[in-house]
């Protein structure tokens, strides 16, 4: 493994590359500030990621939210992550196509995790609109959504994703909040508690893209998982998942781990909806197409 740190310049500050230690998908990089700084999502952020591409255009680039609960790793060290892999958020689909503005096409992503993408080769004109977005995001309030953007603290920031996709930048933008409550003390918009069985922690970059980041000892756990379903074999450590595996035993269509492994996925999109904070349902796609056309001045 060649963890050597190479030396890059982003928004005319000294960066450094290294390929991380964690492999979690191909070339899995880490950028760190040369600067020791807290994580900080600014209009900076979109020249970080759009210099990163110049140098290294077959990468992606992103960021992990900058505030606890929806980010997925330390806040205490500015850094991003990239690498040379495609992950199923680039193959999403779209629900609306807002069209063309100032050489910039909008589109609203049918995702789990509400996302708006923006699409140009007019660098200048793609960061001015994701900054209004970001700002816009920033101060957006919703209470019949729970969506809201400040209390005694911040509570909403974005995790950024950037690619050169066929001679154009996309930019996709994640829109996160981080607000607890009594009824979800974990998070709002975080794996409710009937999901955490699989996956309690936080939701991160690469989970935000559709790359489930799973703790280790499913691995155990589903082997016994499998010999309870088959033959009511009991085990201390499958207390937590018994609800979920008695229903997986009354459809009676788990024959291998691997089966499992397809309910697991099926969780894992829970946890992604969970995260969202736009819903796709009636009325969250009618309040994020009202979002998207504020900041459009469409409306």
């Amino acid at each position: 493994m060649n963890l050597r740190i190479v030396p890059m310049t982003l928004g005319n500050e000294l960066w450094h590359f290294q390929y991380s230690p964690y492999g979690y998908y191909n070339e899995h990089s880490i950028i760190l500030s040369d600067e020791h700084r807290n994580m900080k999502l600014s209009h900076q952020t979109f020249d970080y990621l759009l210099d990163f591409l110049e140098l290294m255009p077959e990468y992606f680039i992103g960021s992990n939210a900058d505030i606890p609960i929806v980010g997925g790793s330390i806040l205490n060290h500015d850094h991003f992550q990239a690498g040379r892999h495609t992950f199923p958020i680039q193959d999403a689909k779209i629900i609306k196509n807002y069209g063309m503005q100032n050489q910039v096409e909008i589109k609203h992503l049918d995702w789990p995790l509400s996302t708006i993408r923006l699409k140009s080769k007019n660098r200048i004109e793609l960061t001015r609109l994701a900054c209004e977005f970001f700002d816009a995001w920033k101060s957006y309030t919703n209470l019949e959504l729970d969506i809201i953007a400040k209390t005694d603290q911040i509570h909403q920031t974005i995790t950024p994703i950037a690619r050169i996709h066929k001679g154009f930048y996309e930019l996709d933008i994640v829109l996160r909040n981080n607000r607890t409550s009594k009824q979800y003390p974990d998070g709002i918009f975080h794996p409710h508690q009937d999901v955490q069985h699989i996956k309690k922690e936080n939701i991160g970059l690469i989970e935000a893209m559709g790359l489930a980041i799973l703790p280790g000892r499913l691995k155990e756990e589903l082997e016994l998982s499998l010999q309870y379903i088959q033959n009511g074999k009991e085990d201390q450590s499958l207390e937590q998942h018994k609800p979920w595996l008695d229903e997986l035993k009354k459809k009676m269509t788990i024959q291998t781990v691997n089966d499992l492994y397809i309910e697991v996925g099926k969780v894992f999109t829970r946890v992604l909806e969970d995260s969202g904070v736009f819903k796709l349902n009636d009325k969250g796609m009618n309040a994020i197409d009202s979002f998207i056309l504020e900041v459009l001045h469409q409306k």
